[in-house]
């Protein structure tokens, strides 16, 4: 005959299996790491000069947010192959990393980046060499949720006289694509269909467009753009990574995504 006591003594046992198994080490296919959401912090920001050593995008904020990221992107006219070139870029005195780019076609485009700027609102300076330049665009976003080590992807770049400039990017779903485009002179630049435009702006007298956009994060990213009339173009472009939201998750007996 069973007993109030064996029945209970069951049930105990039955609650409290889950329980035993949580506590015991679960093997690496059963841990995961999840991943941030790489969000936008400073939505986008431009200026331009027509000629001289230095371009100042003042009082850029960077707000709060974890793991952050600022991402400045220059567009110049080169005249002379080599002349000038970007030497420096600094955010509230602070100076940023050259990740690449490209000159082709007198047309060049460079993208910088700074890991965990300070929260504040401060001027991005870019200084170039040789004297300085004819003709230059600058523009800047700031991202959190990125991850500080393996911050990027391969840079990939492209360049042609044609009404399409793009440039393929490889990437993964829940990273963001970031690209930075040299266009000569002032033609209607016009951002792909799926990117999110984030600065698109002319010198005073037309001789010189940048433009710069994201795109969620897929395998490959194609970064397009759609010009009114035939123009030299340069572009760069770079998939960004989410950081870890923290240690790994662990799952019961196997079971749960």
């Amino acid at each position: 005959m069973i007993t109030r006591r064996q029945i209970l003594v069951g049930l105990l046992g039955g609650l409290l299996a889950p329980l035993r198994a949580w506590a015991q080490p679960l093997p690496p296919s059963n841990l995961r790491i999840i991943d941030m959401a790489i969000a936008v912090d400073n939505t986008g920001a431009s200026t331009s000069i027509e000629s001289g050593a230095t371009i100042t995008l003042a009082n850029f904020a960077v707000g709060s947010g974890a793991d952050r990221l600022l991402i400045v992107g220059v567009s110049w006219h080169e005249w002379v192959a080599g002349t000038p070139t970007v030497s420096s870029i600094t955010f509230g005195g602070v100076g940023l990393t050259r990740l690449g780019g490209l000159v082709a076609g007198q047309k060049a485009s460079d993208i910088w980046y700074l890991k965990n700027p300070a929260n504040s609102t401060a001027n991005i300076v870019v200084t170039l060499s040789a004297g300085g330049a004819e003709y230059v665009v600058v523009g800047a976003t700031s991202w959190t949720g990125v991850d500080q080590t393996t911050t990027f992807g391969t840079l990939a770049t492209a360049n042609g006289s044609s009404t399409a400039p793009s440039v393929n990017v490889s990437s993964a779903a829940g990273e963001v694509v970031h690209d930075n485009l040299s266009v000569n002179a002032a033609p209607t630049i016009t951002v792909g269909a799926d990117q999110t435009q984030r600065w698109n702006q002319t010198t005073a007298t037309s001789q010189q467009s940048g433009a710069g956009s994201s795109e969620a994060g897929a395998a490959t990213v194609t970064m397009s753009w759609t010009l009114s009339v035939s123009k030299a173009w340069a572009i760069a472009g770079v998939s960004i990574k989410a950081a870890a939201a923290g240690a790994p998750q662990r799952t019961l007996l196997g079971v749960g995504t």
